[in-house]
């Protein structure tokens, strides 16, 4: 819908002659302007067709001749129409390959059904007009279409069922008559503008507190996730202490947990292989088991390596 509004300039869109412009436009807000399709010069669906060169005829002729429309409603055809008019063609031009007039309807002799054509644009399902052409002669071409020549543009009707399929539509219909609707028109918009800017606010301040929030969230997981893998880790060194026959109080375990959380698999495992090599020994030598303390115990080392966990353990066999 947003695409067919379009605030009709007409003496800047529609006219070759600036003064014939300036003098169709005159300022007058009973008037509400149009931009419609007349016709194109391809086959419409009574197989009738005007050719380009049949364009400058109907520019010639079609000036101030009546556009028409019955009452409160839009007809399908011309008949039910006539004698009912409600503007006329101010001007006409060509663009590419379609006719394009300027229309003049008059809001004071027909408001309601001005009202209707307009609220039916702006919804995006713009009216459309068939054309009425008196001409001199035609030429059968081919596929049976009927063209015609010495043309003269007698008028348009908007009707509902156009012998041109949807080709002939309203294309514009202005919509700010005077400077103050303008002024007020433009106010609308920048509220509009205001309110979807304070939206849009709102929007981002709330996206960033969720995105703090989920950071926190993150950072919580991941320190949930750490101490999890540091509890099963643990686990996994006492479970070797236990399996391989080697026994410690709580106590102990809880005392050099993050010295053992500290130390790679292999450096624990090698420390296991030395207690066990050292406890066989002592066993096999009737000597009683010293451990070496993890912590360093009076020597003042705080931390040994595992070379220096088997050294003190074969020097204490």
């Amino acid at each position: 819908m947003e695409e067919n509004k379009i605030i009709l300039n007409a003496q800047m869109e529609f006219m070759d002659d600036p003064n014939v412009a300036e003098a169709a436009t005159a300022d007058n807000p009973f008037f509400q302007w149009a931009k419609i399709v007349v016709t194109d010069d391809k086959p419409n669906l009574n197989k009738q067709r005007i050719p380009l060169d049949e364009f400058g005829n109907l520019i010639k002729s079609g000036l101030f001749t009546p556009i028409k429309m019955t009452i409160s409603e839009i007809s399908k055809g011309h008949k039910e129409a006539v004698g009912k008019v409600i503007g006329t063609i101010a001007q006409l031009t060509q663009y590419d390959d379609k006719l394009i007039a300027l229309a003049a309807f008059w809001k004071k002799e027909r408001p309601e059904d001005l009202e209707m054509l307009k609220d039916m644009y702006l919804k995006g399902m713009p009216p459309n007009v068939s054309w009425e052409v008196a001409f001199a002669e035609s030429t059968l071409e081919e596929d049976g279409v009927e063209a015609l020549s010495g043309t003269k543009l007698t008028g348009m009707t908007v009707v509902s069922n156009p012998a041109y399929g949807g080709r002939t539509p309203f294309i514009a219909m202005s919509s700010a008559e005077t400077q103050e609707d303008q002024v007020e028109e433009l106010d609308e918009y920048k509220e509009k503008v205001t309110t979807l800017e304070k939206k849009l606010s709102d929007l981002e301040a709330s996206l960033t507190e969720k995105e703090a929030t989920l950071a926190e969230l993150q950072e919580y997981k991941t320190k949930i996730e750490e101490a999890k893998a540091a509890d099963e880790k643990f686990a996994a060194i006492k479970d070797k202490f236990k399996n391989a026959g080697i026994e410690k109080t709580d106590e102990y375990f809880t005392t050099n947990r993050d010295k053992f959380l500290d130390m790679k698999d292999t450096d624990v495992d090698f420390m296991i292989q030395e207690l066990i090599a050292f406890k066989s020994s002592a066993i096999a030598e009737d000597k009683t088991l010293k451990v070496p303390n993890l912590q360093g115990g009076n020597s003042g080392k705080e931390k040994y390596t595992p070379a220096e966990l088997g050294k003190l353990l074969r020097e204490n066999r």
